[in-house]
């Protein structure tokens, strides 16, 4: 019972910190065009393109499809599909020599498809199973950048909305984390 009281203090701090800027520098000195990996509940898994407008403003993209078919010689076949797909919105409130303090706000959509097929004789009639999740989590929060030569490493907690194919619903608090090469 006592999680559930915490939520929204997480609610209120994130959002105040997306809603009041902390003075950003006017121009900024932020990379353009950066890739690299990312893991969170938000932004997602997988290979990662960010990119930073003139205006403090920005977008990370994070995608990991995967797809698998494995056949045996036992009479069954195995059939698996997983996509992470992550898009943030991105807003820079300081900027300083080392370390960047940004807001984020975005949507990470995942689909795990599993499909067995399994058979007793070549001629004979299957047996063929599937599954299929679909889930979307929305979340927001506030982050840090910690960027040296052209790497960056960041940093990001939050607050996120999960919504499963079921019908299944839940409010959490999440983790985000990114390693970035400045192209």
């Amino acid at each position: 019972m006592k999680r559930i009281a915490v939520y929204p203090l997480y609610v209120i701090a994130a959002v105040s910190f997306l809603v009041v800027p902390l003075r950003a520098q006017e121009q900024a000195d932020l990379p353009s065009h950066s890739i690299g990996a990312a893991a969170g509940f938000v932004s997602g898994v997988g290979i990662s393109y960010r990119h930073w407008f003139e205006n403090t403003y920005g977008y990370q993209v994070t995608l990991a499809p995967y797809y698998n078919r494995e056949s045996s010689t036992g009479g069954q076949s195995l059939q698996s599909a997983f996509l992470s797909l992550g898009l943030n919105a991105l807003k820079v409130y300081r900027v300083a020599e080392v370390v960047n303090f940004y807001g984020y706000a975005g949507v990470h959509y995942l689909l795990d498809y599993n499909e067995h097929l399994s058979f007793a004789d070549p001629g004979s009639s299957s047996d063929k199973s599937s599954t299929t999740e679909h889930r979307a989590i929305v979340g927001l929060g506030p982050g840090i950048d910690i960027h040296f030569w052209r790497l960056s490493v960041d940093l990001g907690i939050g607050v996120a909305a999960r919504i499963e194919g079921t019908g299944n619903f839940g409010i959490q608090p999440t983790g985000e984390i990114a390693l970035y090469y400045a192209l």
